[in-house]
């Protein structure tokens, strides 16, 4: 299926190294199309069977103000904890003059 995002953005996605912090361990680092072994590791042992890395920051890589980003990100957490969803906080840690993002793996 092809993105209705632009190439550009998807490359930028792309370069993104994703931090994952569990509370107690050592964080890990996830980039797309690499398998990660921290995370099916943790997936194991959790019994889940899949996770999604998402952010509320700046939608559809429109830059938005911090504070709006940061509200965004704390009603997005409250909604996957009202779906029953696991959270780990986690950031997108961008290139290309990009600022890092909060994020979570649910």
């Amino acid at each position: 299926m092809k993105s209705r995002l632009p190439a550009a953005l998807i490359a930028v996605y792309r370069s993104t190294t994703y931090r994952v912090n569990p509370p107690k361990k050592k964080s890990f680092l996830m980039r797309v199309g690499i398998p990660c072994a921290e995370l099916a590791a943790l997936l194991t042992a959790s019994s889940r069977r899949g996770a999604a890395f998402i952010t509320a920051w700046n939608p559809r890589g429109e830059v938005v103000a911090q504070a709006l980003n940061e509200n965004a990100l704390a009603a997005l957490k409250a909604d996957l904890l009202a779906e029953g969803c696991a959270l780990l906080d986690a950031v997108g840690e961008g290139k290309a003059g990009w600022a890092n993002e909060g994020s979570v793996l649910a």
